[in-house]
C-alpha cells in the first residue's frame, strides 16, 4: 500500500502507522474520519498495482519506483525505471551462461563416452591400451615376445596374428568413436565461445551432431 495526500494526490511509500494496522483496506481509502490529532486525516493508504512491462534481464534492470495515482480507482500504479546494465555486468553474465553451456556440453560428451565403454567390462576396457600397444608392436616385429599378454590370451585358442587383427580392429573402432565424440565436443565448445549474447548461449542446442 502507498500513502496518498488527499489534497495533492501525491503518493509516497511511507509505512502504515501502527495504530492503523489491522483496519480493513476500505477503511484506509479516506482517513478523514480519524481524529485530526493523529495527523492522518488528510491522508489515505491505497492498494498498489504493479504495471511493469518485461525487460531483458541480461541487459537491463529495474530502478526506482514510479508512482502514478489513479484517483478514480483509488489505487497506485507502480512501475519502475528501466536501467541499462553496464557493459562489464553484461559481459560477466554472458561468460557465466557460456560456461554453464560448455559444462553441459562436456557432460554430454562424457555420457557419450560412457555409453561406448559400458558395452565392455571395466577390466577389459582398462586392458585395451596395453593390448593395443602389444598388437602394434607385434605388427612391426612379428615377435610373440613383443605381445606377451596377447600371446597368453591366444595360446591354444587362436593364432596370435589373428588375435592381433581382432584387437586392432576393435581398437580402431573405439579410437574412431572417441575421435568423433571429441570432434563434436570441440565443435560445440568453439561455437559456444563465439556467441554474442547470453540469450543465444542459453538457446544453443548441444544435443545435435554427435556420432552416437
Amino acid at each position: 500500500m502507498k500513502k496518498i495526500n488527499l489534497t495533492t494526490y501525491e503518493a509516497s511509500s511511507a509505512p502504515l502507522p501502527q495504530f492503523l494496522q489491522g483496519l480493513k483496506p476500505e477503511s484506509l481509502l479516506d482517513l478523514s474520519w480519524t481524529d485530526p490529532a493523529l495527523g492522518v486525516s488528510d491522508y489515505a493508504w491505497w492498494p498498489t498495482e504493479i504495471a511493469d512491462g518485461p525487460i531483458d534481464a541480461d541487459t537491463q534492470e529495474y530502478g526506482a519506483e514510479i508512482l502514478t495515482v489513479d484517483v478514480d480507482r483509488q489505487v497506485v500504479v507502480v512501475t519502475h525505471e528501466i536501467i541499462a546494465l553496464t557493459p562489464e555486468i553484461i559481459a560477466q553474465t554472458i561468460a557465466v551462461v557460456k560456461a554453464a553451456k560448455t559444462r553441459e556440453c562436456d557432460l554430454l560428451a562424457k555420457a557419450k563416452r560412457d555409453g561406448v565403454t559400458a558395452l565392455n567390462a571395466a577390466g577389459e576396457m582398462a586392458s585395451w591400451p596395453i593390448k593395443r600397444a602389444e598388437a602394434m608392436a607385434f605388427l612391426v616385429s612379428g615377435l610373440p615376445t613383443d605381445a606377451p599378454n596377447l600371446a597368453v590370451e591366444a595360446e591354444g585358442e587362436i593364432a596370435l596374428s589373428d588375435l592381433v587383427d581382432k584387437v586392432m580392429l576393435k581398437a580402431n573402432q573405439l579410437s574412431f568413436l572417441e575421435a568423433k565424440v571429441a570432434n563434436a565436443n570441440r565443435h560445440h565448445n568453439n561455437s559456444i565461445a563465439i556467441l554474442a549474447t547470453a540469450a543465444d548461449a542459453r538457446a544453443y542446442d548441444v544435443t545435435v551432431g554427435w556420432p552416437l
